[in-house]
C-alpha cells in the first residue's frame, strides 16, 4: 500500500471516528428516560397540597416511538403510585396519567 493510500485512509478514518458520536446521538432511538423522570416529579410536586419530596423511577431503554406505552414508579410519605407515559414523537415528548 503507497504512503498516499495509507495517508488517505488515515484521514477518512479520523473523520470517522469524529463523526461517530454526533451521527449516533441524532439517531437515537432510546427515550431519554432521566428527563422523563424529572419531568414528572417536578409535575408532581407542584400539586397543590403537596409537601412531601417525590421520587420517580421509570424504566430505562424505552423505545423512542410514537405511541409506545410504559409505567413509571412514583413514592411519597402517603404511598406508591404509577404514572402511564405515552411517547408523542420521535423528538422524546411525553404525556403521562397518574394511576393510583
Amino acid at each position: 500500500m503507497s504512503d498516499r493510500t495509507r495517508s488517505y485512509l488515515r484521514r477518512r478514518l479520523l473523520w470517522l471516528l469524529f463523526l461517530c458520536p454526533f451521527l449516533l446521538g441524532a439517531c437515537s432511538s432510546v427515550l431519554d428516560t432521566d428527563e422523563a423522570e424529572r419531568l414528572i416529579k417536578s409535575w408532581a410536586e407542584d400539586i397543590p397540597g403537596q409537601t412531601e419530596p417525590v421520587t420517580v423511577s421509570c424504566p430505562e431503554d424505552q423505545p423512542l416511538e410514537a405511541g409506545h406505552i410504559f409505567l413509571c414508579e412514583l413514592s411519597d410519605s402517603t404511598g406508591d403510585y404509577h404514572a402511564r407515559v405515552t411517547v408523542l414523537n420521535d423528538a422524546g415528548d411525553i404525556e403521562w396519567e397518574l394511576r393510583g
